[in-house]
């Protein structure tokens, strides 16, 4: 049985904080299945990039969201950036769909920030509701870490506001 990690991007905003509010705002809604944005696949995992499409249900009600599968190799992790220039200091807001599963295991979804394609290093919040265990997490995850998370916080189903969803959303 092939595993499919799927991660739903609805909405993608930086806003750099040292020109905040005057700055430059990036954002990627995906107006009815088209990405504003130019996104590429990270090198040192699967080479899957998002992928466009249309949803009626998407929060924004632009029939727009952006997917990404865990297609290539089906059960390692997938992560697609956008192609921006190098900022810091910076806001980063997003919509993430998060699975809830049944058990100890399941899929992780969630967002990535920081992401340098040249070192190989990123940050990443992820949503782990199993029904075993639910969690946030943040993590670094580098090639100096053999790409394993290093965990900087978990956040537990007492710490989590408004608690663990009962269903994926």
């Amino acid at each position: 049985m092939e595993k499919i990690f799927v991660s739903i991007l609805l909405i993608f905003i930086l806003h750099p904080l040292n020109a905040f509010p005057q700055g430059v705002t990036f954002k990627d809604n995906f107006p009815h299945g088209r990405p504003e944005l130019r996104w590429a696949p990270f090198p040192y995992f699967n080479l899957d990039n998002l992928e466009r499409a249309r949803d009626t249900k998407a929060s924004d009600h632009d029939n727009g969201i952006g997917i990404l599968k865990n297609t290539n190799v089906g059960g390692f992790a997938s992560l697609s950036y956008a192609v921006i220039r190098q900022m810091s200091n910076f806001y980063l807001e997003a919509v993430v769909y998060c699975p809830v599963t049944e058990g100890n295991k399941g899929p992780l979804a969630g967002i990535a920030f920081l992401i340098d394609p040249i070192k190989g290093s990123l940050y990443r919040l992820v949503c782990d509701f199993k029904t075993n265990d639910p969690t946030l997490n943040l993590a670094y995850v580098g090639l100096d870490t053999r790409n394993f998370p290093v965990y900087l916080k978990f956040w537990d189903t007492k710490e989590i506001p408004g608690g663990v969803p009962k269903e994926s959303g």
